[in-house]
């Protein structure tokens, strides 16, 4: 799997692809918030959007902020869990070339109790040390 950074000024170019993804997020999950802030805050620079793909062909997104030592997760989504187990690892490379120590998330959806943990994750809020 690829990981390509999203440059602000092309935010418009991959909208399509990311807006289905996180509006399915929220079909799942009841989030704080909507498409509009994830785009608004990618543009202006305080999130970053990374797109994963696999021949070129785009198969998931993440967004990430940095929070100090931590990289947060605000959102993820891939087409299948193959790729989803990629992307965390993408998303971990990414946090180790940052030089952050944790990447973080936060979930309402009850399944992260056990899958997190199949990641690295650990529970409350949950972390994953980077070594």
């Amino acid at each position: 799997m690829e990981k390509l950074y999203i440059e602000p000024h092309d935010l418009r170019n991959w909208w399509k692809f990311v807006r289905p993804g996180l509006e399915d997020i929220l079909k799942k999950s009841p989030e704080y918030w909507i498409p509009e802030d994830i785009y608004a805050d990618c543009y202006s620079g305080k999130a970053m959007l990374w797109v994963f793909s696999v021949d070129k062909y785009p198969v998931g997104f993440a967004v990430l902020t940095n929070r100090g030592e931590s990289l947060h997760c605000w959102c993820g989504w891939a087409n299948s869990v193959g790729h989803f187990k990629s992307a965390v690892e993408c998303v971990s490379e990414i946090a180790k070339e940052s030089g952050s120590k944790f990447v973080t998330f936060e979930s309402w959806r009850s399944g992260w109790e056990r899958l997190a943990p199949k990641f690295g994750f650990k529970p409350r809020t949950w972390v994953k040390e980077i070594l």
